[in-house]
């Protein structure tokens, strides 16, 4: 579980690759889901995190099923 630690609110990206051998990801921020899949491939993921939100990743299928690319980027105040 990662806690985001900064005041100001960003977005977090990242790439999920599902291997066809069988895979799953799922997504919980501040406990309830918003992004689960076990179709095989390369989604984007896309989390809006603001002051003390949690996020876990939650991924099945061994080292097979990679999450690359990560990338943060800042947002205005909302």
């Amino acid at each position: 579980t990662y806690q985001y630690p900064y005041r100001r609110p960003g977005k977090y990206f990242v790439s999920l690759t599902i291997p066809s051998s069988g895979g799953s990801c799922s997504v919980t921020k501040n406990g309830l889901t918003i992004f689960q899949t076990n179709v095989p491939g390369i989604h984007g993921i896309l989390v809006d995190l603001k002051f003390q939100e949690q996020v876990l990743f939650t991924t099945t299928g061994g080292a097979a099923t990679t999450l690359t690319g990560a990338q943060w980027r800042y947002t205005l105040e909302e």
